[in-house]
């Protein structure tokens, strides 16, 4: 009897949280099922068997947690019969207590039964998104084996982002199964998402100042595209004289301010995280060569930074570098905190936040002649020590990017979040990373979203919440012309200016443009943000009385097109009535010449008829 309650007593606190039991007594092995559905419901079903090595101990009860998880309709059968049990529900753990009625006794012999339950909290679905997540097990050592296979619909489309590597995948006429062992999510859990983007709407701040006393033109980094990421700008408030694009990719909004002026600024859109990278235009051979140079933070010629970076090959080794390196210190999470930079970070491992976990990858990546660069801007966190300061101040969250040259692309990593959550964040990116700003040729410029601030108080200007982008048009091009004579009436010059009046950026842009039937050579608009324009000029004859002037010219670019009517008849009355004035001024000349010339030869006669009558009056 006593050793049935010895038994009895340690199977009651088995599986409490944080107390690891082990026992000689019993076998102990688990394999749980959670069949997700289109719905958002999960079934969850948990075969148990608990196998005695000990011919006179038996379990005559057994106690199941349920942590991080919301189970409804619970259920417990064995052999098929429905068995009673208990719960106890505290905080978001659920206690599933079973007393068994019948007894299992003898050596080798296994009890077999199982829990099955319904749970809505398992699936996230954002826009586009769909992200599960298993809680961790809050007493893996207390099982000898535990396998979960997770089985989503195809219809959630391509899994895009695993925080665990499955050990296998199977394929089925409607779902995708993902094989798990104990190793793989006991101090972690697991995290998966279907998907192609996630989309966030955002509303943005600025504060300008001109403090010089003329009209001075200022410019503001607003959130670029990037190949992770695409802009939607529903309103810049005023609207920016122009939005340019510099050597990193940044857009830089420019505005005028009168003297002294202040000038507050406001921007709304959304933006889609996108699960996999586009190509965007290609970074010159130079601006990839200034991503290798060493800077303030980036001390990539230092001899202690060198050294390291002999010892490693690879962007991935640079990268479990950093993250076995640094220890993450959430003390020095704070507005304003002082830059360490990589040999810092280098000399004091224990005393690193985001900036150093970048600022030590970037410069080891450049010591080793691979360019790149920081990401900085907004990183949504679950993470409850940041939750707080993130509600009153813009604490924003740095991440490197490499250039990958086989790819021929920028691949972002994030090494602080790995340290800190042990997911992989090198060879799986997820979708709530959103960039402000990238800085390649200077680590602090331009400055990101979040840092336009006037005054000492603290401002909290950067509001972004998970949303849906809306339904209707979002890019357009308006095409705007005007007509300049080079020579008046012999030769023509249409200037055409492309503006972009939509909400997002449009990319490597061919204008086609046809004089009559005959197409005339134009340039590559290589990116045309929101908000800014490109002019070209369209050079053609008129010839004599017109006959080379075109019927009409047409212009289209990115589904717009215009068509500019040429009034031939209008060209050759004014070319007659400019024929007219070149014969008539000719003909003045002549005229004019020609008096003159009368003129001078009166003029001459007259004296002569003068100087000969004074000679005979004087005889």
């Amino acid at each position: 009897m006593k050793r049935i309650l010895s038994v009895l007593v340690f199977l009651i606190y088995l599986f409490l949280p944080e107390i690891v039991i082990a026992d000689e007594n019993f076998n102990i092995t688990a394999n749980s099922e959670y069949k997700i559905t289109t719905a958002g419901v999960s079934f969850v079903t948990n075969n148990i068997d608990i196998k005695n090595k000990n011919s006179s101990l038996y379990s005559k009860s057994f106690n199941f947690q349920i942590s991080g998880q919301n189970p409804k309709n619970i259920k417990v059968y064995e052999n098929g019969d429905l068995l009673q049990f208990e719960t106890k529900t505290q905080n978001d753990n659920t206690e599933v207590i079973i007393n068994f009625p019948k007894s299992v006794i003898g050596l080798d012999n296994t009890r077999s039964f199982l829990i099955t339950y319904e749970d809505d909290s398992l699936l996230k679905v954002t826009s586009d998104v769909k992200e599960i997540n298993i809680p961790k097990l809050n007493n893996p050592d207390s099982f000898d084996e535990y396998k979960i296979k997770v089985s989503a619909p195809l219809a959630f489309g391509e899994d895009v982002y695993f925080s665990v590597i499955p050990r296998d995948t199977v394929i089925d006429a409607e779902s995708k199964s993902y094989l798990f062992v104990k190793e793989d999510f006991k101090d972690k859990g697991i995290s998966f998402i279907f998907g192609r983007f996630q989309t966030f709407s955002f509303n943005i701040n600025f504060h300008l100042e001109n403090p010089l006393k003329k009209n001075s033109l200022i410019e503001v980094a607003i959130p670029p595209d990037s190949n992770l990421q695409e802009l939607y700008y529903e309103d810049i408030s005023p609207k920016p004289k122009n939005i340019r694009v510099d050597e990193d990719g940044n857009w830089l909004a420019s505005f005028d301010l009168k003297p002294r002026e202040k000038l507050d600024i406001h921007s709304r859109g959304y933006v889609r995280i996108l699960a996999q990278p586009r190509k965007l235009p290609h970074p010159s051979t130079s601006t990839l060569f200034k991503n290798t140079i060493p800077t303030q933070f980036w001390q990539s010629e230092d001899p202690v930074i060198k050294d390291i970076a002999a010892t490693l090959e690879t962007p991935e080794d640079i990268y479990k570098y950093v993250i076995t390196k640094l220890s993450y210190n959430y003390e020095r999470v704070k507005p304003n905190i002082d830059r360490l930079g990589a040999k810092t970070a280098v000399q004091e491992p224990t005393d690193a936040i985001c900036m150093e976990f970048t600022d030590l990858f970037i410069a080891l990546a450049r010591a080793k002649g691979i360019p790149a660069r920081e990401s900085n801007g907004y990183a949504y966190s679950d993470n409850p020590k940041l939750l707080p300061l993130a509600l009153v101040a813009d604490v924003l969250h740095a991440w490197p990017e490499y250039w990958d040259e086989q790819r021929q692309m920028w691949i972002a990593v994030d090494p602080t979040w790995e340290a800190t959550s042990g997911r992989d964040y090198f060879n799986h990116f997820d979708l709530n990373h959103f960039a402000f700003v990238m800085h390649g040729l200077d680590p602090l410029k331009p400055y990101s979203a979040g840092s336009y601030k006037l005054g000492t108080d603290p401002q909290k200007d950067i509001y972004i919440l998970p949303s849906e982008l809306p339904l209707g048009e979002k890019n357009n091009i308006k095409i705007d012309y005007t007509f300049r004579d080079i020579i008046p009436f012999v030769k023509g010059k249409l200037g055409v200016n492309f503006k972009n009046s939509g909400q997002n950026a449009l990319y490597d842009i061919t204008p086609e443009i046809f004089l009559s039937d005959k197409q005339y050579h134009t340039k590559v608009i290589t990116v045309l943000t929101p908000y800014s324009s490109e002019k070209m000029e369209i050079n053609f004859n008129y010839g004599i009385f017109a006959k080379d002037v075109p019927d009409t010219i047409k212009v289209s670019a990115y589904r717009k097109e215009i068509e500019i009517p040429i009034n031939k008849t209008k060209v050759i009355i004014y070319q007659i009535l400019l024929v007219f004035i070149f014969i008539f001024v000719i003909v003045f000349a002549i005229l004019l010449k020609t008096h003159k010339k009368l003129r001078f030869f009166r003029n001459v006669f007259t004296k002569i008829k003068k100087t000969n009558l004074f000679k005979r009056n004087h005889k």
